[in-house]
């Protein structure tokens, strides 16, 4: 596997970012109810890649779809973000951070929220099960623009999921449209910048 292409630790990538002030208390307040949210550091370089943008477009779906729906409008206020998740939940997530005339709630799971509308994304987040993720990746880069970033959340390394996510980040780290790295923070993280359009981008097929 190509090293440079794979950073053992998310410190590889957040030293000397700035933690975003009041992503704390965000958290803080998802975890007082019981609601699912990233590590600091995670949720600190999610904020830096949506703030570098300024006024992106959005997409988040999964577990922890409304922490990083939280991270995302808190440093980017005019970004436009497109939140996937069970609506009672989506509701109950975004009611807790504040942010929730900032986004779209539309009642789907990840799959299908990326599968409505033609919009296409500059940020993309995504917490799900680690099976699922080729499949999720093939449809993300259809809806990223060029230089748009994918996060993928959940990366087991032992237990349940530990071989599907290992076949998955064996196809993410030789993708020719990619520059990936697998991060080593919490269940795991794989993060990847489109670097190359697709046939599609360019008006195709030819």
């Amino acid at each position: 596997m190509d090293e440079a292409r794979q950073a053992g630790s998310i410190a590889d990538l957040t030293d000397g970012i700035p933690a975003a002030p009041g992503l704390g208390p965000i958290a803080e307040r998802l975890r007082a109810q019981g609601l699912p949210t990233l590590e600091p550091d995670h949720a600190r370089l999610l904020a830096f890649l949506a703030g570098e943008r300024g006024m992106l477009r959005a997409f988040v779906a999964g577990r922890s779809a409304g922490h990083a729906a939280a991270c995302v409008a808190h440093v980017a206020p005019e970004a436009r973000i497109l939140v996937a998740t069970p609506e009672a939940v989506g509701d109950r997530w975004l009611g807790s951070t504040g942010v929730a005339d900032r986004v779209r709630v539309v009642a789907e799971q990840a799959m299908e929220g990326l599968g409505l509308g033609d919009e296409v994304f500059d940020l993309i987040h995504i917490d799900e099960d680690a099976s699922l993720y080729r499949r999720l990746l093939d449809l993300a880069l259809t809806r990223a623009s060029v230089r748009g970033s994918i996060l993928l959340h959940g990366l087991p390394t032992a237990g349940s999921g530990a071989e599907a996510a290992r076949a998955f980040c064996g196809y993410l780290l030789m993708h020719p449209q990619l520059q990936a790295a697998v991060l080593a923070v919490g269940s795991g993280l794989a993060i990847a910048r489109k670097i190359q359009p697709l046939v599609t981008d360019l008006g195709g097929p030819f």
